[in-house]
């Protein structure tokens, strides 16, 4: 049958609950880049579409706040939430004293800055005299790392190197130490909240929604803001609209696809896990397309509880499908899981923390019996994975390293050798916190794969 059926609509009503905002208004923080040098994937409005933004704002009753007021107001507030917005601008580029320092003056609207402190001074970025300039026009100081850093790729220490060199930047440049952070990318995990939470009192993500009071200071969601689409940014922002949700609600209607399927059971492959809190963010999505198949992943995190999802369906009437669901709930170094999978019935498991570089794993069910895997950062960029099913004995493992490429950037491409019935190699890219790749076995056969992150 099609797939648009109960499956369908589950998997459909999971991402409404996994991205939509909520219904009353609150707190928005709203990522920019840079101002009057459009481009579509850096969030950079020209001056009068940041006035528009602005004007925007201000009709639906916000008023402009830096991020740690608006905190602050949200902590303070007794009754309904207060109408707060705080714009925000990363990397430190040398257009926020040129161009969005005189608009925001002229409106009466501070904003806050995170910077990466590796480049200040250089050409076309901040220099430590602009950010003594912004702070004495009462906009925030935060940090952005010291260099441009994926920081999920990073062991412990890098990190946490990272995190204390720019802070100890711009507590000496400016003064005083940043209290708020901004995950270069977008990219954060329990351990780099972990390390946040040691120097910052506040951290924001790329993630879709609004702040209210309740959520957690160390995610908050920061809704970017394109050149593409600033007329519209303040009335979609608030409902927690962001371009990324669009994309996922159209991957999405893939069940109802032409030639999408459900004629049989399969089984999760024995990477998927239902206890994988530790690895998310606010959450993820991802298609793999392989062997006449289409198979997506679904992660939601909410504080320390998480929800995941797989579906694979066939692309033609032959091969089966499959469903699996997860619940994990994160008790510290341990996160423990209920699991359901299609024709296997309901079983469970749990991840257990290996020194704050991976973790490994296990669940069981009735019908699949156990799987087991873990994963370990060995080094910066390089991180080794292998999992084992007992269903069919059919083990897996991989060692992916990121290449010394686009330092600046991240080092956003990697290059992944490994086994899974067959030697294969993989070659993925990460744009912003999202991933695409391809891979290619030993007997020819091909795989493409989609991976968004929020």
């Amino acid at each position: 049958r099609r797939g648009g059926g109960p499956r369908g609509r589950a998997w459909a009503a999971s991402l409404a609950l996994a991205l939509a905002g909520t219904a009353q208004a609150a707190g928005l923080v709203l990522a920019l880049h840079r101002v009057d040098d459009p481009a579509p994937f850096t969030y950079s409005p020209t001056a009068p579409q940041l006035a528009t933004i602005v004007a925007s704002l201000r009709d639906l009753g916000y008023r402009l706040v830096t991020v740690s007021d608006l905190i602050a107001g949200m902590a303070a507030a007794e009754g309904p939430a207060p109408r707060l917005a705080a714009v925000t601008f990363d990397d430190g580029d040398a257009s926020v004293v040129r161009s969005a320092l005189p608009l925001l003056r002229d409106l009466g609207a501070p904003a806050t800055v995170f910077v990466l402190t590796d480049r200040l001074d250089r050409p076309g970025s901040l220099t430590r005299a602009d950010l003594r300039l912004l702070a004495d026009e009462g906009w925030e100081i935060g940090s952005h790392g010291a260099g441009h850093v994926y920081l999920p790729d990073l062991t412990p220490a890098s990190a946490r190197r990272d995190l204390a060199a720019a802070a100890a930047e711009l507590d000496a440049s400016v003064g005083p130490a940043p209290r708020c952070f901004a995950y270069p990318f977008g990219g954060h995990d329990a351990r780099v909240r972990a390390l946040a939470a040691e120097l910052h009192a506040c951290a924001v993500t790329t993630a879709p929604g609004i702040v209210g009071p309740a959520s957690d200071p160390l995610t908050l969601a920061r809704p970017g803001i394109s050149f593409l689409d600033a007329g519209g940014v303040a009335w979609r922002a608030e409902r927690g609209i962001d371009p990324l949700s669009l994309t996922v609600a159209v991957a999405l209607t893939a069940s109802v696809w032409p030639g999408a399927t459900e004629a049989g059971p399969a089984t999760p492959p024995p990477g998927w896990q239902p206890a994988a809190w530790r690895e998310l963010g606010h959450g993820g999505y991802e298609q793999v397309w392989a062997d006449g198949a289409l198979a997506e992943r679904l992660d939601v995190r909410d504080g320390a509880w998480s929800l995941h999802g797989w579906r694979a369906r066939a692309l033609g009437p032959e091969a089966g499908s499959g469903l699996a669901l997860g619940i994990a709930r994160s008790l510290g170094d341990v996160t423990v899981a209920a699991a359901w999978v299609a024709g296997e019935g309901w079983g469970g498991g749990g991840a257990v923390d290996l020194a704050a570089r991976g973790e490994a794993w296990a669940w069981w069910t009735p019908g699949g019996g156990w799987r087991a895997g873990g994963s370990f950062l060995l080094a910066d960029g390089v991180r080794f994975a292998a999992a084992w099913r007992g269903l069919d004995d059919r083990v897996t493992a991989e060692l992916r390293a990121a290449l010394p490429l686009l330092p600046d950037e991240g080092r956003p491409v990697a290059l992944a050798v490994g086994v899974d019935r067959a030697l294969y190699a993989r070659v993925t890219g990460r744009i912003g916190h999202h991933e695409v790749g391809v891979a290619l076995d030993a007997h020819g056969r091909a795989s493409a794969s989609l991976r968004l992150r929020w």
